[in-house]
């Protein structure tokens, strides 16, 4: 829980403070905005993640097996694009406080949500 909590304060920061850095994002909210923004992307990131994950266990088993590699091979070459997307998807839900222009913004605040996200996920446990 703790770990989620610094995972949407850093997001917002990223907001607030680092995403207006990046020619053709622009985010006009306050904090506690940021904060909401930060919550509402970390459930998008989750949503879309549990969506992923079914989605291959049913591709998977359909194809007995075969389409776990394909997806494994689409995500391992996609998956720095998920971030930018749920950015993208969040400026059209929210356009009077977050605008994004252009997909290469997108893509590179897309990468520093990904870098919070690998800093603030929970380590695997060894058996």
């Amino acid at each position: 829980m703790l770990r989620f909590i610094f995972r949407v304060l850093l997001t917002a920061i990223a907001f607030k403070f680092i995403f207006n850095i990046f020619p053709g994002i622009d985010f006009t909210g306050s904090f506690g905005n940021a904060i909401v923004y930060g919550l509402l992307l970390s459930v998008v990131g989750f949503v879309v993640g549990m969506g992923l994950l079914a989605f291959t266990a049913l591709f998977g088993a359909a194809t007995g097996g075969f389409g776990v590699v394909i997806v494994g091979i689409v995500y391992i070459l996609g998956f720095w694009l998920l971030p930018a997307l749920q950015l993208e998807l969040l400026a059209h839900w929210f356009p009077q406080h977050l605008s994004v222009n252009g997909f290469g913004s997108a893509i590179l605040a897309g990468l520093i949500l990904m870098i919070i996200n690998a800093i603030t996920s929970s380590p695997k446990k060894s058996s």
